[in-house]
């Protein structure tokens, strides 16, 4: 039986254990506020930025651009799977490897070569704890994404589209709804299509982590 001595030192461990558990919750609170700041700040230049694709899109009889030529038959697709660097988030990293790994199954039941990139230690890790196949391993995104690693990325995905290496180009991620509902989805960002800006356009806003 425990003397009073220890149980005194244990109630005192519980109450430091619950003040970093506060302190934490508080950082992450804070972290959480700028993340959907920043998503709120930048949703005008994507809503613009969708309406000009759109565009481009619905007049693509009379534009001859290799990004926009849907191809006859997927062979091949990249898809580009984003998580986090660290844990205590839910569900928010399982639930993107879960759609991933579902999802690069049913191409390959299909007969069609996937090509994946993980960006995030999550991903990493998981795919790697599980013997599972991914061409390359990318950090995850920081608390304040450079524009230019993001442009060299899509540079290579819209090179190797042109190129004819991939037919389809996919990003697997978190789609912000709100503070309470996040949710995984698929991304189809390649071919450009009147079909893809559509979805994104009525799928609250294109809110993407």
């Amino acid at each position: 039986m425990a003397t009073p001595r220890e149980i005194k030192k244990r109630i005192q461990a519980v109450g430091n254990t619950k003040k970093i558990t506060k302190t934490m919750e508080m950082v992450s609170t804070a972290k959480a506020k700028k993340a959907v700041d920043r998503l709120n700040a930048s949703k005008p230049y994507s809503d613009k930025l969708q309406e000009a694709i759109r565009t481009l899109a619905s007049n693509a009889t009379d534009v001859n651009h290799p990004l926009l030529k849907v191809p006859d038959s997927i062979h091949k697709v990249g898809i580009l799977v984003i998580t986090s660097n660290r844990g205590l988030c839910g569900g928010f990293n399982n639930n993107v490897i879960r759609l991933a790994v579902k999802t690069i199954e049913e191409y390959k039941q299909n007969g069609v070569e996937v090509d994946v990139t993980l960006m995030g230690k999550k991903a990493i890790s998981t795919f790697k704890f599980n013997k599972m196949d991914f061409a390359e391993g990318l950090p995850g995104l920081e608390d304040n994404p450079v524009y230019e690693e993001a442009a060299q990325l899509a540079n290579q995905y819209m090179d190797k589209f042109i190129e004819g290496e991939y037919d389809k180009v996919e990003i697997i991620s978190t789609r912000y709804l709100n503070s309470a509902v996040q949710e995984a989805q698929i991304k189809k960002v390649l071919p450009l299509t009147l079909e893809n800006t559509e979805e994104d356009s009525s799928s609250h806003g294109g809110g993407f982590i």
